[in-house]
């Protein structure tokens, strides 16, 4: 018979072939590696209290009534393989040595699993930018493990800061969301914006979530800096003073944020008479071109 998780039960019957002189009771046994995962009873309705043993009792009144055996499949949270075989072993008991000598066929029993091993993550789409704060996704796992599982997050350490870096499931809290929280790095470095991932990987002694893979989080990093050259002196406004036979005036040069690589920011005298002005970065050595 084959029976599936979070299903209805299947059956099969059972009767004599004659009428006996006395009692007969055929025994139903769940005989399997793991005996939770099946269970056995005379009702098509879900048994309140689960039983791994069903007598079904024929008497010399009614041993031509048809009996049923339902073979209900346990529906667990674990995640297990998609078709399992289990064994129903039977045997009778009676007075009547012609049916308390009959040894019975076995039965075998196909449960197909309806929990599957994942990482769930939500959400899987994050937007944060250096400076402001951070985002969070969420993740827990689809079904029971069987071992402590525990699921990590590898990324650019460079960019983004992922905190915790690992979350520990097992039997009791894997239905339970945990939250994980992403920022970006403030690196003072102007940059566009850019996607980066948070790469989701499982590790356990359970099988079904060794190395398994969950979805990865999108992360887009918005950059706080600006590229730009600052000095003392504006664009269009702002002027210096200096006079013939005195010390030099001097303004300041900056640069806004990080660059990726060097920056070289010229300084040229242009006026009508070249002659008359002079730049240089020292008391020493004045120049057209700085």
């Amino acid at each position: 018979v084959g029976v599936s998780e979070g299903m209805g039960p299947a059956w099969y019957g059972v009767s004599l072939s004659s009428k006996p002189t006395s009692d007969v009771t055929v025994n139903v046994a769940v005989m399997s590696v793991s005996s939770s995962d099946v269970w056995v009873s005379e009702s098509p309705l879900s048994p309140l209290s689960p039983s791994l043993l069903l007598s079904l009792v024929f008497t010399p009144l009614d041993w031509d009534v048809d009996r049923r055996v339902y073979v209900w499949a346990v529906n667990d949270s674990e995640t297990e393989a998609l078709y399992e075989m289990h064994w129903l072993q039977s045997w009778v008991e009676s007075n009547d040595v012609m049916y308390a000598s009959l040894e019975l066929p076995m039965v075998q029993v196909v449960v197909s699993d309806d929990d599957e091993a994942a990482v769930l993550v939500s959400p899987q789409q994050l937007v944060v930018s250096e400076g402001g704060v951070s985002e969070s996704f969420s993740v827990r796992l689809s079904s029971s493990p069987t071992m402590v599982v525990r699921v990590m997050s590898l990324f650019d350490t460079s960019e983004i800061v992922v905190d915790p870096l690992v979350v520990e499931f097992n039997a009791s809290n894997w239905d339970v969301s945990v939250s994980v929280s992403v920022s970006a790095v403030d690196d003072m470095v102007a940059e566009k914006a850019k996607l980066w991932r948070v790469h989701v990987l499982s590790v356990s002694g359970d099988a079904f979530y060794d190395e398994l893979r969950g979805p990865n989080v999108s992360v887009l990093v918005v950059d706080n800096d600006v590229a730009g050259v600052l000095s003392g002196v504006s664009q269009w406004n702002d002027s210096v003073g200096v006079s013939e036979g005195m010390g030099p005036v001097w303004y300041g040069v900056s640069l806004r944020s990080k660059p990726t690589s060097d920056v070289t920011v010229n300084v040229a005298v242009m006026s009508i008479s070249s002659s008359d002005v002079r730049v240089s970065e020292s008391l020493l050595s004045p120049s057209l071109l700085l």
